[in-house]
């Protein structure tokens, strides 16, 4: 008993045979055209099948699939990290004592694009006679727009790069008696 499905292969007593898709005439199985319309055909049932065995594919396992994204977030994130990484430029320490009246030292070289990092102390300004009338010292640099107050006994830290060359005032911003106008220096920036 046989019986055909358009489009499908004819069964035979459970046997798959090739058949023609136009006229529905059985083929042989090496038959490259149909022998009653003369349509080609399709590659023999034989070869078909062997060649759908290659393709099937084993699949790929979780465990490689998560190797190769977890590789590939390393490989972007370091990438990131090499174009974005600024290179640290030389820190130029200065420590300045704020005292009495004056800075020490009262003048300062730096080269322009440096990091430059000020450490100033200020020290017992007090003068004896009034010691609660003028407790702080200050220090503003005229062009860097550089203004903070030094308090007495504390240690303070500015950073800042010197990125523009040439000779910057800079004095004590907060009045701290009677010799409080001589109390400045020069920041020298070289080019």
């Amino acid at each position: 008993m046989s019986f055909y499905i358009p489009g499908y292969k004819a069964i035979f007593a459970g046997a798959i045979m090739p058949y023609c898709w136009k006229c529905g005439a059985e083929l042989d199985e090496n038959t490259k055209f149909c022998p009653t319309c003369g349509t080609p055909v399709a590659l023999p049932v034989a070869k078909r099948e062997r060649r759908i065995e290659k393709e099937v594919r084993r699949p790929i396992s979780a465990l490689a699939i998560v190797l190769t994204v977890l590789i590939v977030v390393i490989v972007v994130v370091a990438a990131i990290i090499v174009v974005y990484e600024k290179p640290q430029q030389p820190v130029n320490g200065i420590t300045i004592t704020a005292d009495y009246w004056s800075f020490d030292p009262s003048t300062i070289t730096v080269k322009k694009g440096e990091t430059v990092r000020l450490v100033i102390t200020s020290v017992n300004n007090m003068m004896p006679m009034m010691p609660i009338m003028f407790p702080n010292h200050g220090i503003d640099i005229e062009g860097y727009d550089i203004d903070y107050t030094l308090p007495v006994g504390e240690t303070v830290t500015i950073e800042f790069v010197a990125d523009k060359a040439g000779e910057f005032h800079f004095h004590c911003s907060v009045y701290c008696g009677l010799g409080h106008e001589d109390m400045h220096g020069e920041l020298i920036v070289e080019d």
